[in-house]
């Protein structure tokens, strides 16, 4: 299982950056962050649709997980069919760029912007982090509906921001998106300073789920449910807006090369991102961690506001 995970992320690198410069070729450049935006809103509703098939297939089909994942690949190799149909014929412009040093492919001002994206990578913590902490809030039940919706959310945000892109501008949607993220985690932050005093109480050292959600009080879980939901906003404006800032800075004969460096350096930042953030967690509580995430998110942010000014 671990080796066809590592598979799987391998293909996964392979194909994005390529994906990403394809979308800038067949798209006009006024009109790449809500191509990218459509994109991710799409990705994210595959994920709700196929989370909720699978969910059908286990319950009233009663299909085992192997005949799923088997039937999962048709749906893969459709995809396939469609890439080389869709691509066939397109300009990309033109032909292999042998460049020397790759690094000199990107402009000053798209390295500064590629270091402000890792910045808000080591701000970053997995989502998994967020439903651990929800869940000590509502039953188990709950909690694969909180998923559902946060992609719910997150294609509702991408929809949105691809209409937005059109007046404000991918730099403004990423400017939103980071200043989300921050506030957030200040809300996740706040929120655990004040449940972890709460738990302290004997009404919530019995362990049950629902008598300490009754202790923390109604009102306090449906805020934290209501910032888990947030979170979804902030993917919503970032992740295709990053995508058209990448573009519009990169040559023509380099979106590839820059793209490249552009999903290097998200999963580059975000390996010591969640490692950092998980030892503040173990260290020093939930509180620690969400708000070290909510300062540096914060930085990002105010680094690309500090930047558009200026130029």
């Amino acid at each position: 299982v671990w080796g066809l995970r590592v598979g799987d992320r391998v293909g996964k690198g392979l194909r994005t950056a390529p994906r990403d410069a394809l979308i800038a070729v067949a798209t006009a450049p006024s009109q790449r962050a809500a191509a990218y935006s459509v994109h991710r809103g799409l990705d994210h509703a595959g994920t709700i649709a196929g989370a909720l098939a699978a969910a059908w297939c286990l319950h009233t089909l009663h299909l085992d997980v192997g005949t799923i994942f088997l039937w999962s690949a048709v749906p893969g190799l459709l995809v396939i069919l469609a890439a080389i149909r869709g691509t066939r014929g397109l300009d990309t412009g033109p032909g292999p760029v042998v460049v020397e040093r790759p690094r000199a492919a990107l402009s000053p001002d798209l390295r500064w912007l590629l270091v402000l994206v890792g910045l808000s990578r080591l701000g970053m913590a997995s989502e998994l982090f967020l439903l651990l902490f929800a869940g000590r809030f509502v039953p188990l039940w709950v909690v694969p509906l909180l998923w559902a919706g946060l992609h719910a959310v997150k294609t509702v945000a991408s929809l949105g921001a691809a209409s937005a892109s059109r007046w404000v501008g991918p730099g403004a949607l990423v400017a939103a998106g980071w200043a989300t993220h921050a506030v957030v985690f200040a809300g996740f932050g706040f929120a655990a300073l004040r449940w972890d005093t709460v738990f302290a109480s004997a009404a919530a050292a019995s362990g049950d789920v629902a008598t300490r959600a009754h202790a923390a009080g109604a009102q306090p879980v449906a805020a934290l449910l209501g910032l888990f939901l947030a979170w979804g906003a902030y993917a919503g404006l970032t992740e295709g807006a990053e995508k058209a800032m990448v573009a519009a800075e990169a040559r023509v004969e380099a979106r590839g090369t820059a793209f490249g460096a552009y999903h290097l350096v998200v999963g580059a930042a975000a390996l010591p991102g969640a490692v950092g953030f998980g030892w503040l967690w173990d260290r020093h509580g939930p509180a620690a961690a969400f708000m070290a995430g909510a300062v540096v998110a914060g930085l990002a942010m105010l680094g690309l506001v500090a930047t558009r000014q200026r130029g």
